[in-house]
């Protein structure tokens, strides 16, 4: 089976103005990194 695993752990920037996070491609060292922008709205 072939599934991205998100991680619970996020990180906050040091100004609080961006969560990162990232998935991880089966235990492989690839994945996506996700940035959201918590100014944005």
């Amino acid at each position: 089976m072939r599934a991205n695993f998100v991680h619970a752990h996020p990180c906050f920037s040091n100004d609080d103005q961006y969560i990162a996070f990232c998935t991880d491609f089966m235990g492989k060292d690839r994945g996506n990194l996700y940035l959201l922008d918590l100014q944005s709205k």
